[in-house]
């Protein structure tokens, strides 16, 4: 794989051993203060919700204002520091011996070939144009969110959505800190380690579901981790965020805080045993700390966490409460939804300068709740069919957190939030039409389905057995995720980016200070992943309607959506295209060779070929 080098093996190493010891530091203080019974791995997940919290606590307003890069990255220094002292409390670092159980094996081999997959192949989404391109701009900027990453003009304000969110910031801190480049840092050198987080947060959850069994807990993670495999083909499913773009902020608040909070909420739901009954107690007092750190630390990774851990933390709680009969328990909801009203007001109060994009996200179907929750199970029904066959059998088999998790909750968010009435009303005023889909993410299928299998396999003589019924069961309706069909293929580099990029940027850079770029789709959401100076004409066909048409100038919109079809072989009007691209001083066109026409136009108005490729030709502007 073109870039891997012994010298980036290390410092990925280096980065490896710093950021678990800082995690699992944190993880074991937090779990000591607030009574939380964890061992070794699970306090992983925990540190790292926690060192989010803080990190958004604190620096929120760094982004929001546009304050100095390097003051945020002294707090991040500092937060991680006093992390790895809070470890330190009580000897709380120290952890109980256990003995070895072979199914650590079948968690451990379940954890590394997923490691395996995601380093091999890789699917490019548009949505990195955005994301990534962020990280590499704070990685070489004095100033945290000063304009828009995925244009690269700086006249051109940001996103509001995302103006309060630090997960890039942090990751653009962490790449310079450990001088790991921001691109590779995403696409490559994250994956691991956040797999290991979320291994950590699903773990957890399993002991915590098992009532403390480390072999159930075990399977559960690998009867997941064949659900995410096989049932997460699907752009909008849980186990294509999960494998194929696990260090996007959404898929780390799903696969790490949402079964962490999770946890935290079970936990309250007290046993008869003494010592697990006191460890109850006492956590029980510390609930609302815990679940604004949740929060946070959601919003710290994106603003669709606000609702999506929102609706959770709502329904779980108020089940919680009704189970064991606290209705003051509710009152420690309360900071979380302060968080969650702050940072929407936040959002609300500057997406308001741009009423178009709020009025373009607000309008729903009559069958837009229906359609939506078809799109979402893109393996099939089936999944949801079995979802239905484990609700029956945790009514009847599971524990009380089990029926919590898997039954009650979703009870509570299907009258709220999932059905078609409640839905469309939720869509067009509180998470808005497109990002709407994210709230299926909380039916527990998956969970649900890997608990079941897992207390039907004790009726087995071998457990074993069973548990291999159940991968079998998770297999026969999915569909492989890893396939070029799902949009899946060999990574030949560890930027995860198209050899052109990596072969026409440099020329590009070489030449200009800040090159103004069009190109076809699949390099404008590229470009500026790795190459910060980079100007481009457009990035993704929505960000120029939410950063131009939404915005009063439709005209600009258009005529760079005119442009964008040029760039992709659709040609209107030739002499409209030869001004447009004078008007906006366009450097470098590079377009597909089978895109004769777009080729001959640029070509007849005396634009060279300064190199090509076998799918791509790069032409300079005329002298």
């Amino acid at each position: 794989m073109s870039g891997l080098t012994i010298l980036l093996i290390g410092k990925m190493l280096l980065f490896y051993l710093v950021m678990t010891g800082v995690m699992y530091m944190t993880g074991s203080g937090v779990s000591k203060l607030l009574g939380i019974r964890t061992i070794g791995l699970e306090r992983l997940s925990i540190g790292f919700v926690f060192q989010l919290a803080l990190i958004q606590l604190f620096g929120w307003c760094f982004m929001a204002f546009g304050w100095s890069t390097t003051a945020f990255s002294v707090q991040v220094l500092l937060i991680s520091l006093a992390g790895i002292l809070l470890g330190f409390y009580g000897q709380a670092y120290k952890t109980e011996q256990r003995s070895f159980d072979k199914s650590y094996l079948l968690s451990a081999g379940m954890l590394l070939l997923q490691i395996i997959l995601t380093l091999v192949m890789y699917r490019s989404d548009a949505d990195d144009s955005f994301y990534v391109s962020n990280v590499t701009l704070f990685q070489n900027s004095q100033a945290l969110n000063s304009y828009d990453a995925s244009f690269g003009i700086t006249s051109l304000g940001t996103v509001p959505m995302y103006d309060f969110e630090t997960w890039e910031a942090y990751a653009a801190v962490l790449g310079n800190f450990f001088r790991i480049e921001g691109v590779t840092l995403m696409h490559f050198a994250l994956v691991p380690w956040l797999l290991l987080m979320s291994a950590s947060a699903y773990f957890l959850l399993g002991r915590r579901l098992f009532n403390g069994e480390l072999k159930k807990s075990n399977y559960f993670y690998v009867l997941l981790s064949v659900f995410h495999l096989m049932g997460g083909n699907a752009v909008f499913s849980q186990g294509s965020f999960l494998l194929s773009r696990i260090w996007q902020g959404k898929a780390v608040y799903l696969h790490v805080v949402l079964p962490v909070m999770m946890v935290f909420l079970l936990c309250c739901i007290g046993e008869k045993r003494k010592e697990a009954k006191d460890s109850s107690e006492k956590l029980e007092r510390y609930l609302f700390v815990l679940l604004f750190a949740c929060i946070l630390a959601g919003a710290a990774l994106n603003p669709t966490s606000l609702y999506v851990l929102g609706f959770q933390l709502a329904a779980m709680l108020i089940v919680v409460a009704i189970y064991n009969k606290k209705a003051k328990l509710l009152l420690h909801g309360l900071p979380a939804v302060c968080i969650v009203a702050f940072f929407t007001l936040l959002i609300y109060f500057r997406a308001s300068r741009f009423t178009g994009q709020i009025e373009a996200a607000s309008g729903a179907g009559d069958d837009f709740v229906l359609n939506v929750f078809k799109n979402f199970f893109g393996s099939g029904l089936l999944y949801f069919l079995l979802y239905g066959f484990a609700v029956v059998v945790v009514l009847f088999l599971g524990n009380r957190q089990a029926k919590t998790a898997f039954v009650f909750t979703p009870v509570v968010l299907f009258a709220g939030v999932w059905n078609p009435i409640a839905g469309k009303v939720v869509a067009e005023t509180l998470t808005k039409v497109p990002s709407y889909w994210r709230v299926f993410w909380l039916i527990p299928v998956g969970l649900a389905i890997s608990y079941a299998m897992i207390i039907l396999s004790d009726r087995f003589k071998y457990q074993g057995i069973g548990v291999l019924v159940g991968c079998v069961l998770m297999i026969v309706p999915g569909t492989w995720m890893f396939s070029e069909e799902n949009h899946f293929f060999m990574a030949e580099n560890i930027e995860r980016l198209p050899q052109e990029v990596m072969l026409f940027g440099p020329q590009a850079i070489a030449e200009k200070e800040r090159p103004v770029i069009l190109s076809s789709d699949a390099l404008s959401t590229t470009f500026r992943q790795k190459y910060e100076q980079v100007e481009l004409i457009y990035s993704r066909y929505q960000y120029i309607l939410d950063l131009f048409t939404y915005r009063g100038q439709a005209d600009e919109g258009a005529e760079r959506l005119q442009l964008m079809r040029f760039s992709n072989g659709q040609i209107e009007e030739e002499a409209q295209i030869a001004n447009l691209l004078e008007k906006y001083s366009v450097d470098y066109v590079i377009v597909k060779k089978e895109y004769e026409n777009s080729c001959q136009l640029v070509e007849s108005n005396q634009w060279r070929v300064m190199d090509e490729s076998d799918e791509y030709i790069m032409y300079s502007a005329p002298i």
